[in-house]
């Protein structure tokens, strides 16, 4: 796919199922795609979180530490001042880990791209793993996909965790590390809303959560302007106006996003970067 063998590209690396291989993935027969380590963020996943350690953690934007939490802890207690600086020490790694992920993956599919202008044939290898990510993004060609793919401003995936989940207050937070409020639709494991019949989405660790919505904000129908604003601008509070959609507040949701970003002084996230 990227100039490898494919006899270079098997080296070191193990096959569960039935599995093909293909440069940096590997593909199994249930549609999914597991890349290899060198485009996936290695981190640390604990069972327990520590309050009192995570107080006193400063952010350092040029290094975050890549750790993640299993569960997202109970925060009630927490002053609301103390409540946001832990939320956020909390959310940064698991959010710039998934950022990072798609980065990596995205320089992958570009290289594939820059294959397939210069006339250089690809191996079936790497024809399945074009369409199983097509499939995945519900696009329709590659370049589609790439239009698709792509990371979005930190400061407004902050945001959006912080008014869905109420700063990791919300049951769906603490009971299932549902964070943005994701539906489960298709029958599986759920937390019930209250006075409802509908159910939530539960996750295993905090990343479930995150990778899950920053697949809907690349794949969702109801993002698609979102898509478009984002190839012109980075701006969090421009890209805020096309997510009215998320919520039945419409753009009520839209200045509360603004609002939460300006307040709490978000944008500094912006630039942050996981440790390598």
């Amino acid at each position: 796919m990227f100039g490898l063998t494919l006899k270079t590209l098997m080296k070191n690396l193990v096959l569960i199922g039935v599995a093909l291989v293909s440069s940096g993935l590997i593909i199994d027969g249930a549609s999914k795609i597991h890349f290899r380590p060198e485009f996936t963020v290695k981190y640390t996943l604990k069972e327990e979180v520590s309050l009192k350690e995570l107080i006193e953690t400063k952010i350092d934007c040029n290094a975050v530490k890549p750790v993640v939490y299993k569960k997202f802890p109970d925060l009630r207690g927490l002053h609301p001042s103390v409540r946001k600086e832990v939320f956020i020490k909390l959310l940064l790694p698991p959010v710039l880990i998934a950022q990072k992920n798609i980065e990596l993956q995205r320089a992958l599919l570009l290289k594939l791209e820059k294959k397939t202008t210069a006339g250089i044939p690809l191996s079936q290898d790497e024809k399945d793993f074009i369409e199983r990510m097509i499939k995945r993004y519900k696009a329709r060609t590659l370049k589609g996909l790439l239009f698709k793919f792509r990371p979005h401003p930190i400061s407004l995936v902050i945001a959006q965790a912080a008014i869905e989940s109420g700063w990791g207050t919300s049951r769906f937070a603490r009971e299932a590390n549902n964070l943005f409020g994701i539906w489960q639709f298709n029958g599986k494991r759920g937390i019930k809303a209250k006075d409802s019949d509908a159910k939530l989405r539960v996750y295993k660790t905090i990343m479930g959560s995150i990778e899950d919505y920053l697949y809907n904000l690349n794949a969702g129908w109801a993002y698609k302007e979102y898509r478009k604003a984002r190839l012109q601008t980075k701006n969090p509070l421009v890209l805020i106006e096309h997510l009215s959609t998320y919520s039945i507040l419409r753009e009520e949701y839209t200045e509360r996003l603004k609002d939460v970003i300006n307040h709490n002084k978000l944008h500094r996230y912006d630039r942050c970067r996981i440790e390598e």
